[in-house]
């Protein structure tokens, strides 16, 4: 990527600046291209076919998250010793997965611990799903973690946000319903709705179909303010309607 948009480089980091921004051949002299690490190929027709990255950079909810970091903040706890993270597709969402092997006590309760860990150095979005203790990392005949073995072992039910919603009203189940349909992504009555991806026009749509749904205008200073399903909700009930 190239043009008078491109950044400086990375704040106190000149190596990974080295690596990134590169020179334009194509510019006056002195500018430079980012290489963004996406991969295609140009095509005679002259426009481009995007073919996937290069890195292990992946998108869920309109959030960029990077596999490798996952993996290097859960290789920092003490009962594990290699991980690897990766996307289960085989679900109605995509979910953000972990596997790791180690030693130490096993089950929902250590994995719970583990995912506490997470969750202190990622932020919310980047935070596993689910995570799940094997024996070992199988791999494919180049050496390389086959994810795919991997993401038979891991049930998408499993992995799917697992919450009681017998006790929600009739609001709470209209408003977390608009929401996973518009973000396309699972959503809990006290989920932040910033970490799910959500974008100024997402906020827009939500607002657009509880209007027509419920018939409350509710205004985008206050959505932002509410941050979460639950408190949206709370916000519902003090509007007028109309």
């Amino acid at each position: 990527m190239g043009g008078a948009g491109v950044a400086r480089g990375y704040l106190h980091d000149p190596a990974l600046t080295a690596e990134r921004f590169v020179p334009d051949p194509s510019g006056p002299p002195g500018s430079r291209m980012f290489r963004t690490g996406d991969l295609g190929k140009k095509l005679p027709q002259g426009g481009y076919s995007f073919l996937g990255r290069t890195d292990d950079q992946v998108k869920i909810g309109g959030r960029r998250i990077e596999l490798s970091e996952i993996s290097s903040v859960l290789n920092r706890h003490p009962a594990v010793t290699q991980s690897v993270a990766f996307v289960h597709r085989d679900s109605a969402h995509p979910l953000l997965v972990a596997c790791y092997v180690g030693a130490g006590a096993d089950g929902p309760e250590a994995e719970a611990g583990i995912r506490e860990h997470l969750a202190g150095e990622l932020p919310s979005y980047a935070v596993p799903v689910l995570v799940r203790r094997v024996d070992a990392l199988p791999v494919t005949e180049r050496g390389k973690v086959d994810v795919a073995a991997l993401a038979r072992l891991v049930k998408p039910a499993e992995a799917e946000v697992a919450e009681d919603e017998s006790d929600l009203t009739d609001v709470e189940r209209t408003v977390i319903a608009i929401v996973r349909k518009t973000l396309d992504a699972p959503c809990s009555i006290d989920d932040e709705l910033f970490s799910l991806g959500l974008t100024s026009l997402d906020s827009l749509n939500i607002l657009a179909q509880i209007r027509e749904e419920l018939g409350v205008r509710v205004r985008l200073r206050d959505f932002f303010q509410a941050r979460t399903t639950r408190n949206l909700c709370k916000l519902i009930g003090t509007v007028n309607r109309g």
